[in-house]
């Protein structure tokens, strides 16, 4: 996060403060009132909308930030559950599922009255907290919306903490340590991987570019980072592999593309399509311009297949289906589609085919789908609209 040499506010509207803090960060807000700001992140995971509210009257600020997901109603007892779950886990703030929207959203105010208003430093540490804890729970709630796993074991993953994750390496032979500070002065890695949050690498990167040299590189999972922001601050001559990955690597399913910069030599490329490849499937390109258009597929595919089962589930339920029955259905009908065009050759236009039968109820659904204004232009319009956000947002 770029930092404002500041002194606390004397202004009486630290929404003034904040717009400043965010026009030095160059994130795209919205400003609708003199009392209210929206901005719009770019997080690990997904897009996060953040919204702030001064309340003069009270002297408090609210804040809140949710995730781009919305939770079908059969499952807001889950949800809920794993909701109260992870505020026990946090310090300050607490989220909350939207009964009507369906969106699980991080809430917290700020009382200032009595003071001169809030510091440049605690609004950073304001947005850094909310985001933080976004990012770390955002794939238990995928993994229990949508991977079927219990409050527990999604939340067992999610709240991984670093001692037990430290000693668990140890035992492998590995060294851990809690900071970058701890890391010894002879070390000369191979690779060092970048996955702290896109607003944090301001501040991490620094500590690493004495390892920019021959024999190490680079591989950054940050959304939004390009290679020319890398080599700006690590220099010329540090490799460079920027991949972007997408949800379902929470599973163990995801597809990652990859793309790397001149300096980067083969060998080291294939040793990072290796180690992505943990969490699924491995591509790459040779231009990096390319991965807009992939953030726009791969990265927000994941939410177009579940906008699918939503209106799959509606149309059953308009169809006289009970909701949870039309549900069920249309999950399981796209998982196993799924896993069939994974394991089939055909394309997918044969696959569509072979369960198409003339005159049949399918070929009459694929009439309205496939119409002139159907599905195949709404996703490409999509994909355009993901792909210019998405340059945007890399600047």
């Amino acid at each position: 996060m770029e930092s404002l040499a500041h002194s606390p506010s004397s202004s009486a509207n630290p929404i003034d403060l904040l717009e400043e803090l965010v026009s030095a960060n160059d994130w795209p807000f919205d400003r609708s009132s003199d009392c209210e700001l929206a901005v719009e992140l770019s997080g690990r995971w997904c897009a996060y909308h953040l919204w702030f509210v001064w309340h003069e009257q009270i002297g408090g600020m609210y804040f809140s930030s949710h995730f781009d997901v919305k939770v079908p109603k059969q499952k807001y007892p889950v949800v809920h559950h794993l909701v109260g779950s992870m505020n026990e886990q946090l310090w300050m703030g607490h989220f909350e599922l939207g009964s009507e929207e369906g969106q699980v959203i991080f809430r917290h105010t700020i009382p200032y009255r009595g003071t001169t208003g809030p510091s440049v430093e605690q609004l950073e540490d304001l947005m850094d907290t909310a985001i933080l804890e976004c990012e770390r729970f955002y794939p238990a709630l995928q993994m229990v919306l949508w991977a079927g796993h219990s409050v527990p074991e999604a939340l067992a993953t999610a709240m991984m903490e670093t001692a037990g994750e430290a000693y668990a390496l140890k035992a492998k032979g590995v060294t851990a340590v809690s900071s970058q500070d701890e890391l010894p002065d002879d070390l000369e890695p191979a690779i060092v991987m970048l996955a702290v949050k896109p607003q944090m690498m301001d501040e991490a990167l620094p500590a690493y570019r004495r390892f920019a040299q021959p024999g190490c590189f680079f591989l950054s999972i940050a959304a939004g980072k390009t290679i020319a922001y890398f080599e700006e601050r690590l220099g010329a001559e540090a490799a460079i592999v920027r991949s972007m990955p997408n949800t379902p690597a929470a599973v163990g399913r995801g597809i990652t593309v990859y793309c790397s910069n001149a300096v980067t030599t083969n060998a080291q490329a294939d040793l990072a399509g290796e180690l992505l490849s943990a969490v699924g499937e491995v591509a790459s390109v040779e231009e990096e311009a390319l991965l807009d258009a992939v953030t726009a597929l791969s990265g927000g595919g994941p939410a177009y297949v579940f906008l699918l089962i939503e209106c799959m589930t509606k149309g059953g339920i308009a169809a006289g289906l009970p909701e949870e029955l039309a549900e069920r259905l249309a999950r399981s009908t796209v998982a196993g589609a799924g896993e069939l065009a994974r394991r089939s050759s055909e394309p997918a236009s044969t696959l569509r085919e072979n369960v198409t039968s003339p005159g049949g109820t399918t070929l009459e659904a694929l009439k309205v789908l496939m119409a002139e204004d159907g599905m195949e232009p709404l996703f490409v319009k999509a994909i355009a609209a993901a792909t210019r956000r998405s340059r945007e947002l890399a600047g």
